[in-house]
């Protein structure tokens, strides 16, 4: 009978980020075919871009679930100092963040009919809400996750059961209120949850 005891699964920092890099490739070709018209509604190959579509979306949450594994290896014998680690993080997101902000409200007021709400919120409004242009929700997402860090590497550390259930049933709980919650002449709410760091947890 076999004693040894069996290792956990782990992957070096290095292949963690060549799995990102292959996770950010399927999103890219998303947002690009979202802007080819009738792929997904008259194409003769319909089924197929819709299959891809969908399982392509996978690559967000697996991109967040490499991107923070990598952060806890790069952590593991180490308490990031909360501060420091933010000012380092959010220097290398806010630059480019405010450019296409700032890029897409300006064309979006030069050009209303490309707005998909109708509505042409402020700028100040925008920068806070990724809502500038749909996909730039995920970089408050990430200045999200990254505030909440810190503080999750230490309940990790020191409660792993805990925190493992305390997720779980924070998902559940977002779930079901998701799933029950309207708004007027809205039917789909990705715009609200996908914003939300707790709907990642």
């Amino acid at each position: 009978m076999d004693t040894m005891q069996s290792q956990p699964v782990q992957i070096s920092l290095e292949k963690s980020q060549i799995l990102k890099g292959l996770a950010i490739i399927p999103v890219v070709l998303i947002h690009y075919s979202a802007y080819l018209q009738g792929i997904y509604t008259t194409s003769k190959f319909q089924l197929f871009f819709i299959a891809v579509d969908q399982l392509g979306r996978y690559c967000v949450p697996l991109f967040l679930l490499l991107s923070g594994y990598g952060l806890a290896l790069r952590y593991k014998n180490e308490q990031p100092i909360w501060l420091a680690f933010i000012k380092t993080r959010l220097w290398k997101l806010i630059p480019l963040y405010v450019l296409w902000s700032v890029v897409s409200y300006i064309l979006l007021s030069v050009v209303p009919a490309w707005q998909s709400t109708g509505v042409h919120q402020p700028l100040w409004y925008q920068l806070l809400t990724g809502s500038a242009d749909y996909q730039l929700y995920f970089v408050i997402l990430i200045f999200q996750l990254y505030a909440v860090f810190p503080f999750f590497l230490r309940l990790v550390k020191k409660y792993p059961t805990l925190t493992l259930i305390l997720s779980f049933m924070a998902q559940l709980f977002l779930f079901i209120y998701y799933r029950s919650y309207e708004l007027p002449n809205q039917n789909n709410l990705d715009g609200l949850q996908y914003m939300y760091f707790a709907s990642w947890s």
